[in-house]
């Protein structure tokens, strides 16, 4: 080998050593260039989008801990007005997880280059762990000005009113207020913490409000309007029995519906004390329209005009059939004019067309039909001397209407036997056993008979006398006796 050779082997090998002492002392410098991303995050590395290139896990942990207790959400309200509540007020605080020191424990140091020269990123995102007080969020919201009672429109049903100028039922509309309900924005507000979010519109939250439990569109609430109107347009008009009327309407049965104890707004129609009304008003109708009379003028035969007691004549209101028909019209919503329920509707005198007068004093029986007497006979009554047997005087009916009959006395305690037993043709009793009938064992009648020789009691008239009588009077027809 030439000398030239020689040297030319031995340039490349010194070259050659020369490079690997230079790679060699390279790779160490980058080695321990390296060495510092023990402790620190490799240039490019980003995370929960902080680039936190060169910073110690302690560094990040420092960085995230003061953007989570720097924290601060604001509320939306109505009308531009807007709360900050701040990490603090919550008592909100950071809790590390761990994941920050695990990334910074599995990353490659030796990759430092690839952020450092060619601008590499590797994005991570760890959870921000935190705690915080709830019960502190309920009560910072409960104490914003926006839930004070002050500033507050509580809701306000829709509810029935009585105009009374109208006499009607009116729906008052709700009231929508602006009465906020807190746990809805406490539960809303805990969700926007989580995210992590910084704004939070209460007027959007779903049933924030409070709100009116029934509308003036609620269906129950104007059926019942509809229907109480109906009955305050009911009117019912009572004819007078003379003159006039009397008109139930709107102006008084206004004041029979009722409300509520609880809920003064709420009309209904309470049946027991309607029909209390309703009775009440029948019995100061009947106070101002009943006439009845118990006495009557009569004129006898004998002892001029007299006053005696009667049955029952006039008119008078049935209360009781009046007030269930006032109720019936009223609650079926049925307008009408008519004539009230009478329980007593009779003109006149008050012994009817046809009647008997039986004079004691006379001796005798007047038959009477209208004005006219249009039969008398002479009689003998019972016994004047004994009052056992002395014919009654007052005003009585004839209850039995018979003929062919055997009247019989008292038994006899010795005989066992009645003490006598007259046949009569026509029996025409009106006071117990006492009555008109035929007396054939007389031959005579009138004058003074009955002082010595009356009967037990009985109107004794002669044959065709109590024919005739018989003929003219029936059960029901009234006896006089003076």
């Amino acid at each position: 080998m030439s000398a030239k050779k020689r040297r030319k082997g031995h340039l490349g090998l010194i070259l050659l050593l020369v490079f690997v002492a230079a790679a060699g002392a390279a790779a160490a410098s980058y080695a321990v260039y390296a060495e510092q991303y023990t402790e620190k995050f490799i240039e490019g590395t980003i995370i929960n989008g902080t680039n936190v290139g060169n910073m110690t896990a302690e560094e990040v942990e420092d960085t995230i801990k003061s953007r989570v207790e720097t924290y601060e959400v604001t509320l939306k309200f109505d009308e531009g007005r807007e709360e900050k509540i701040s990490g603090d007020e919550i008592g909100l605080k950071y809790q590390s997880d761990g994941q920050v020191e695990k990334i910074l424990a599995d990353q490659d140091k030796y990759a430092w280059i690839e952020g450092k020269l060619f601008g590499n990123q590797k994005d991570f995102t760890v959870g921000e762990a935190y705690t915080y007080d709830k019960a502190a969020v309920q009560k910072v919201v409960e104490a914003l000005p926006e839930f004070q009672p002050e500033n507050q429109v509580a809701p306000r049903d829709a509810y029935m009113k009585m105009n009374t100028d109208a006499g009607k039922l009116e729906i008052v509309p709700e009231v929508d207020g602006n009465q906020l309900i807190p746990e809805v924005v406490c539960k809303a507000l805990d969700q926007a913490i989580e995210d992590g979010d910084k704004s939070l519109d209460v007027t959007a939250l779903e049933g924030v409000y409070a709100r009116p439990k029934v509308t003036s569109q609620d269906e129950a609430l104007n059926l019942q309007v509809n229907d109480l109107n109906g009955f305050l347009d009911t009117t019912v008009t009572l004819n007078h029995y003379k003159d006039g009327t009397a008109v139930i309407d709107r102006n008084t049965t206004k004041t029979w519906l009722s409300t509520r104890e609880d809920d003064p707004n709420y009309w209904y129609i309470n049946t027991d004390l309607l029909k209390q009304k309703v009775a009440e008003y029948v019995a100061g109708f009947a106070a101002a329209d009943d006439e009845v009379h118990n006495t009557a003028k009569f004129h006898s035969q004998n002892k001029g005009d007299l006053e005696l007691k009667s049955p029952a004549y006039g008119h008078q209101v049935d209360q009781k059939a009046e007030t269930e028909a006032i109720y019936t019209d009223l609650t079926t919503k049925k307008t009408e004019t008519r004539t009230p329920v009478y329980s007593l509707n009779k003109q006149g005198g008050g012994f009817g067309d046809t009647f008997v007068e039986i004079d004691l004093d006379a001796q005798h029986v007047y038959v009477h039909q209208g004005d006219q007497v249009v039969f008398d006979s002479a009689c003998v009554s019972g016994l004047a001397s004994d009052p056992e047997r002395i014919t009654p005087k007052g005003v009585y009916k004839i209850f039995l209407h018979t003929t062919d009959r055997d009247l019989k006395g008292k038994i006899d305690p010795a005989t066992g036997k009645p003490s006598y037993v007259s046949h009569v043709n026509f029996w025409m009793p009106f006071n117990g056993g006492v009555g008109m009938h035929d007396a054939s064992w007389r031959s005579e009648f009138g004058g003074q008979i009955y002082k010595t020789s009356g009967s037990h009691g009985c109107v004794n008239l002669p044959y065709e006398a109590a024919q005739k009588i018989y003929n003219l009077v029936n059960v029901g027809t009234y006896v006089i006796v003076l």
